[in-house]
């Protein structure tokens, strides 16, 4: 199906499921950075949603952990439907994020590096989906009848692609990883961004000020001003004065 991929692949030297791949993640990277770059956030976050709606569910309704009380209200055909409709989730909230708004999260002030970031984002989150997919499709036990990732797992040349890109490859071989880091990375970025970016401009600011003023605060060690009157001698004015109205006690050699 790819054959007429070979040319250009062979001139490259990779493989056609890694073309493939590499294209899709140079399209979704110039989409987000060049003509979307404020949604990035939002599309990465809302497949972040769909990967914890359903952890929850199956958290919740799936048959090791259900409890009687839920087994009750919900039967096994109910709560397998349940949690196998959220897998289809993390797809389309990627897309109805940015569509509907999403968060908006502060990205960097340089425009350029703005649509690297958001770049950067949209690809990660593209791979989060396409792992999430491998994950769907090694407990397709908990399906009981046909699903996406069923019929695309046991579709023909769907083996053959994976196992001829190394990327897909890498994917599906790290797949906690990948899933782990993206839910991570959503918190702090959603959290804690810009309380750890202020902390670390402020240390930064403090040390440049100490840096350009010297440690003391751009004072002399010893607190005073002492001038050398060329016959050895220092002149210096205690800060003090006395009690009846004449300067200090020191006095000035000339």
């Amino acid at each position: 199906m790819l054959a007429f991929l070979t040319p250009i692949t062979a001139s490259i030297g990779i493989s056609n499921p890694d073309f493939v791949v590499a294209a899709a993640g140079v399209l979704a990277f110039a989409i987000f950075a060049f003509l979307w770059s404020s949604k990035a956030y939002s599309a990465f976050f809302g497949a972040v949603v769909g990967i914890g709606i359903y952890v929850v569910l199956q958290t919740l309704l799936g048959p090791a952990y259900i409890s009687p009380e839920t087994a009750k209200v919900l039967s096994p055909s109910v709560s397998t439907f349940l949690i196998g409709s959220s897998a289809y989730l993390i797809p389309i909230l990627f897309f109805l994020g940015p569509i509907n708004g999403g968060l908006n999260v502060k990205g960097a002030e340089n425009p350029l590096i703005r649509a690297l970031e958001s770049g950067f984002v949209a690809v990660f989150a593209m791979a989060v989906i396409i792992t999430s997919g491998f994950g769907f499709m090694a407990q397709s036990y908990v399906f009981t009848a046909d699903t996406a990732f069923t019929l695309l797992r046991d579709s023909p040349g769907f083996t053959a692609f994976v196992a001829g890109s190394k990327a897909l490859t890498f994917l599906a071989s790290h797949m906690q990883s990948v899933v782990v880091s993206a839910v991570l990375f959503g918190i702090y970025k959603a959290f804690f961004a810009e309380i750890v970016g202020a902390t670390v401009a402020a240390v930064f600011s403090t040390l440049l000020k100490r840096m350009k003023g010297g440690w003391n605060g751009g004072h002399p060690e010893s607190g005073h001003a002492n001038h050398d009157d060329g016959h050895g001698h220092e002149d210096f004015e205690d800060e003090h004065e006395d009690p009846h109205g004449h300067g200090g006690h020191g006095h000035a050699h000339h």
